[in-house]
């Protein structure tokens, strides 16, 4: 992706080729309702969409958002143009819950955090039943992702965009495709990877070459092509003066603090919480990954 120096929220560059635009060019109506004014602040970003809707708050009342998605689906399926709707809960985030509201699970931050999931999981449910009520239920690719996981004191820190540890890393991402079965899929994936799954669904080329793949082999039981390299960053942005990166391979992962010229090795298979630092007991493979990052 091409961005701006702006800091700390670059513009997206319109040369980029967003899936949105992708999509539009191919006859689909673009819609985005966006429960933040998040967003607005990176000029660019919405390029491709044929209106969205923000607020003029950081975070909107879970039920607008599910309220105004609703609408736009029944405005969209009565138009003869397929669809893309992007409809973006801001709720399960930092601060969670507001003063009038308690989590059935407890008053840890990890509790109002679970209270927050489950809200939201009602309010996609009812997007779901405005789906089926319109009848689009069986002709329609649902993706529910999330763009980052969220740290409670496993390393010291809390919220996420301080550390690659894994709980920061890992997010959802799940997806409902007509005509395909459910399965669970252990492959390590990345975002990045739902702009080619989409185009492939649909029947599109990529139009030029990324570093990303097509999940749909993966979904319909194919065997991952070879063992694929992983890389996560935290990048100064004017704000946090964090310069740290990471690359996954197989099940080792290696964490560089660049500032610092240090890294830490771990295995994610028999230490999946990151606990047991292997720099010093296999310092060959270290030294191979950090190569491989550099």
């Amino acid at each position: 992706i091409a961005w701006g120096n702006e800091l700390p929220r670059p513009s997206v560059h319109a040369d980029n080729e967003l899936l949105a635009e992708l999509l539009s060019r191919r006859g689909y109506s673009t819609r985005a309702v966006i429960g933040t004014h998040y967003f607005d602040r990176s000029h660019g970003f919405f390029q491709g969409f044929d209106s969205v809707a923000t607020i003029d708050d950081a975070v909107s009342p879970r039920r607008v958002v599910a309220d105004q998605g609703a609408d736009a689906l029944r405005e969209l399926s009565s138009g003869e143009r397929p669809f893309f709707l992007w409809v973006h809960f801001f709720n399960v985030h930092q601060p969670y819950l507001s003063q009038t509201e308690t989590s059935r699970f407890g008053q840890e931050p990890v509790d109002l955090y679970d209270e927050e999931i489950v809200l939201a999981d009602e309010q996609v449910g009812r997007l779901f039943e405005v789906l089926h009520d319109l009848g689009l239920d069986e002709s329609t690719i649902v993706i529910v992702a999330s763009d980052h996981g969220e740290a409670f004191g496993e390393h010291g820190t809390s919220g996420h965009s301080e550390t690659l540890y894994e709980e920061e890393l890992r997010s959802v991402l799940m997806m409902r495709v007509p005509g395909v079965p459910a399965r669970d899929v252990s492959t390590r994936v990345g975002l990045f990877d739902l702009t080619p799954t989409v185009l492939n669904l649909v029947g599109a080329a990529e139009p030029t070459e990324v570093p990303s793949r097509s999940l749909v082999g993966s979904m319909t039981g194919a065997e991952p092509r070879g063992d694929r390299a992983m890389i996560a960053e935290l990048m100064p942005d004017g704000h946090q003066p964090f310069d740290r990166k990471s690359l996954t391979m197989g099940h080792y992962k290696l964490q560089w603090w660049v500032r610092e010229n240090r890294y830490e090795l771990y295995d994610l298979v028999s230490d999946p919480g990151e606990r047991r630092e292997l720099s010093a007991d296999d310092p060959e493979r270290a030294r191979e990954l950090i190569g491989a990052l550099r």
